[in-house]
């Protein structure tokens, strides 16, 4: 099914890529934005933050645009996002937490020379996805930039990037932290996600 919405677009919302007419990148988010449900909304606006638009600019344009469809799946989007979201799988990962109204957590934590995706900082409790791309495969959701295939290649293959992931979470483990992960099989699997989670949470000492 195709679904067509027209909207008017301003002259100066108009660029030119590779001479052809197209809608400028503040335009094209927050036309796009409320055409996703909540966890693809979120993964647009902090891919959208991260790669330095504006949230405010994005946020005067949404007003101007009005009521439609989505729309407010789009405004929450935006004023939850965050430019520190590595990969859409980091983004899904927060927005299930808001959907199951879990607490949410620091973004890219850093402890020693080490780095955490997510940190709940009262409950000593570090939270990490894990994608294929860790270790040299190609997952759907995307990994972390430092874990993708060049790292593998880098450190001798995925077994020592397996050697390295453990020297880390020994580390980690040793200065009191707790350590919960998953992967996409929990981000298509929401409930599975959040008894993940959840159950962390609870095993984890500061949690009430």
């Amino acid at each position: 099914m195709i679904e067509v919405r027209v909207n008017p677009v301003d002259v100066n919302q108009i660029v030119v890529l590779e001479g052809i007419k197209v809608t400028s990148p503040v335009r094209s988010v927050v036309d796009v934005l409320p055409m996703l449900h909540d966890l693809d909304a979120l993964a647009l606006a902090d891919a959208a933050l991260r790669a330095g638009i504006d949230r405010e600019e994005l946020l005067t344009l949404h007003e101007v645009q009005g009521r439609q469809v989505g729309v407010h799946t789009a405004r929450v989007a935006l004023e939850r996002a965050d430019a520190r979201a590595e990969s859409p799988a980091e983004s899904r990962s927060r927005g299930l937490m808001y959907r199951f109204s879990l607490p949410i957590p620091e973004l890219q934590f850093e402890i020693g020379p080490y780095r955490a995706d997510f940190c709940w900082r009262e409950q000593r409790l570090l939270g990490e996805f894990d994608g294929k791309g860790k270790y040299g495969g190609k997952g759907k959701y995307g990994g972390k930039g430092k874990y993708e295939g060049e790292l593998a290649q880098a450190a001798g293959g995925p077994e020592a990037v397996a050697q390295y992931e453990r020297q880390r979470e020994q580390y980690l483990r040793d200065r009191g932290w707790a350590l919960v992960r998953w992967g996409g099989a929990e981000l298509r699997q929401p409930y599975k996600f959040f008894t993940r989670v959840r159950g962390a949470l609870d095993g984890a000492s500061g949690w009430r």
